[in-house]
């Protein structure tokens, strides 16, 4: 009796997810700026049934949602949808249940999201929209320059602009060879606002996850810089001897090189302001996102770099800073 009471009520609560997933998809289909809000709440619902329940039921959700897309959509939608939120849903549900740290979580989501993505990428260029990716990518170039000529053509002085000259040099390999460290920042970023998201949503139903660092103490492990340099000098070789995959590895890991220390080097900055020089941590959120959008991050990039190699707020056991400040203290 007690498990039929079970199967019924996690089958109507899976009913009731697939819905919510369903109007969620129609709000990011149709609504862009809350679309894109609810894009992150999508894998929540799967994941809230995949803790509650099991990874039956929460398939069972995605089935029936994928089925409602359809309908009212259309198939390849549906297919390009599910799998991008549906193994979301599942990585953070499975990640959840057996109470895995936040990193090792994102970790975990990070990898659904890329095979999610590639997967949605290869769907609706190739079947939906029915061109190949090169194809895609030189109409987008040409859109590029043509609005850049209409520019010119309407008096912009265009003599001594650099942006100008880059974009009359662009071409279909500079976003050929740059998309692999694209979609990994993106897939990234995508599991860190999953994780913030899910965890504000979950603690609703009395769900508490592995808190995630706060932002002035997120630091790059040197071990991960090291290996992200290492790919930059592989690139570097292979391209240098003509090598046609040295190009991708070069350009997609100088993507991955600049976010990555851009980043550390907005929260370092964040902590000091807040910590050392008591800003408001709103006025600091604010500054480091100035920093982070204009010719500043520069400076953003080379503090980050500084900070992997001195480790500056003593926060990474294996770095070098930490190493040597432990020397010279044992002295």
């Amino acid at each position: 009796m007690n498990n039929n009471k079970h199967t019924a009520r996690s089958t109507v609560e899976a009913g009731l997810m697939s819905i919510v997933v369903f109007i969620l998809f129609l709000i990011t289909a149709y609504i862009p700026i809350i679309g894109s809000i609810g894009s992150f709440i999508l894998p929540i619902p799967i994941a809230l049934l995949y803790i509650r329940h099991n990874r039956v039921v929460s398939i069972l959700c995605i089935i029936v949602s994928s089925v409602l897309i359809s309908m009212f959509v259309d198939p390849m939608h549906s297919i390009s949808a599910v799998v991008v939120y549906g193994l979301s849903g599942l990585a953070l549900g499975f990640s959840f249940s057996r109470g895995y740290k936040a990193t090792f979580t994102m970790i975990i989501t990070s990898v659904t999201n890329l095979v999610g993505s590639i997967v949605s990428w290869y769907i609706n260029i190739y079947i939906i929209l029915n061109m190949s990716l090169t194809k895609m990518l030189e109409q987008i170039v040409d859109m590029i320059k043509q609005s850049a000529e209409m520019s010119k053509n309407m008096g912009m002085n265009s003599a001594n602009n650099p942006l100008y000259d880059q974009i009359k040099n662009l071409d279909v390999n500079f976003f050929l060879f740059s998309i692999p460290g694209g979609i990994i920042v993106v897939v990234v970023v995508t599991s860190i606002l999953n994780y913030l998201v899910a965890q504000k949503l979950l603690k609703n139903f009395n769900i508490k996850l592995s808190p995630i660092r706060s932002f002035k103490e997120w630091y790059l492990d040197n071990r991960i810089g090291a290996l992200i340099i290492v790919f930059v000098c592989v690139g570097i070789v292979l391209k240098s001897k003509g090598i046609y995959i040295g190009n991708y590895i070069y350009s997609s890991s100088m993507i991955i090189f600049d976010y990555a220390f851009v980043v550390v080097g907005a929260a370092v900055t964040f902590y000091y302001l807040t910590e050392k020089f008591k800003v408001n941590k709103a006025l600091a959120g604010v500054i480091c996102g100035f920093f982070i959008i204009s010719a500043f991050q520069v400076f953003l990039f080379y503090v980050g770099l500084i900070d992997l190699l001195l480790d500056i707020r003593g926060l990474d056991p294996n770095s070098l800073g930490n190493a040597l400040r432990r020397k010279f203290l044992s002295k």
